[in-house]
């Protein structure tokens, strides 16, 4: 969940639930799944032949979505359509192909949390920004638990 609390406040957080009515979880992007406990979840849509897909392309998403690997989990799609028609590996070719739409996916998501944070805080959108897992508002030092749950 995302929890909002301010640096004084962090023993009594609001909690803004960001999965607007599902029981377990909300799906910002079909690679961007994330649960009402914080569990963030991304999708690997390019099979890991020993090239080292597995981490490097969800590092693409997590990146510009301000956490690390070691805060989410990593799920290989199996073919869904929602994940796009080039699912295969080979020709060295994975990470150059996904680097831009991924990155792009991983920035929309971190902007919809933005947003989200703003709105429940009624602050201005630029005085927010994410880092660590975290949605932050500068001028009051407010912050999410978790940068995933709106």
């Amino acid at each position: 969940m995302l929890g909002i609390r301010s640096a004084s406040a962090a023993d009594n957080p609001e909690v803004l639930n960001l999965a607007f009515g599902s029981p377990e979880s909300f799906e910002l992007t079909p690679f961007v799944i994330i649960e009402k406990t914080g569990k963030i979840t991304l999708m690997n849509p390019k099979p890991d032949m020993g090239q080292g897909t597995f981490q490097s392309i969800p590092a693409l998403i997590a990146e510009e979505l301000e956490v690390s690997l070691d805060q989410v989990t990593i799920r290989q799609t199996g073919g869904e359509k929602a994940y796009g028609p080039s699912q295969i590996s080979g020709g060295s070719y994975s990470v150059r192909s996904s680097y831009e739409p991924l990155r792009k996916v991983g920035a929309s998501a971190r902007e919809m949390l933005i947003t989200a944070a703003s709105k429940q805080w009624n602050v201005p959108v630029n005085e927010c920004y994410a880092e660590q897992a975290q949605v932050i508002h500068k001028p009051c030092l407010l912050y999410t638990s978790d940068a995933a749950d709106e």
